[in-house]
């Protein structure tokens, strides 16, 4: 992500699951940072971290298709210290380091924050998904009670319909013929 010489940057994860589809529904997800130097990540609900970045400057990073785009929040103050941000008592998930990885907490609506000593300048963000087994066999449960569903309806239909007779039978001539 192109960011310049900026060092924070705030991305709204509630904004960044409309564009992966499923986010947190079938299992857990994991935000993965990458930056060039050691850094801050922290997620935090959203008003509580809008509370703390209030006046300061920073870039926030909104998903777009297959790409990312980026805007300016201008403020009075500078950037807010990596170090400063680790200190808070807010964060439902944080971690320090070039490559962090970090389990999306279910409560909702929340943000993230990177924050760098240095230009965060190529920072990259992406997200991982791991199935979880008890709802993976629950979401095929109902899907294969659905089919099961459908399927004994349409064979109870078949089986409740009156038997066909060709157009010129009669109940006499379906009747089996007598020795003789």
């Amino acid at each position: 992500m192109e960011l310049g010489p900026a060092r924070t940057l705030v991305v709204d994860i509630d904004r960044f699951s409309a564009e992966v589809p499923y986010l947190d529904s079938l299992g857990s997800t994991k935000l993965v940072v990458s930056t060039p130097s050691t850094s801050f990540v922290g997620i935090a609900g959203t008003q509580d971290l809008d509370n703390l970045l209030r006046g300061t400057t920073y870039v926030v990073g909104m998903r777009q298709t297959n790409s990312w785009i980026t805007s300016t929040v201008p403020g009075r103050a500078s950037a807010v210290e990596p170090h400063t941000l680790a200190a808070q008592k807010l964060w439902l998930a944080a971690a320090q380091g070039t490559q962090v990885e970090l389990a999306v907490p279910q409560s909702r609506p929340i943000t993230m924050v990177v924050a760098g000593e240095q230009s965060l300048d190529g920072v990259t963000v992406g997200a991982v998904f791991e199935l979880s087994h008890s709802s993976l066999l629950v979401t095929l449960g109902a899907i294969a009670a659905g089919i099961l569903a459908v399927g004994g309806v349409v064979l109870l239909g078949l089986g409740l319909r009156p038997a066909r007779r060709g157009v010129h039978n009669t109940a006499a001539d379906t009747e089996s013929p007598s020795e003789g």
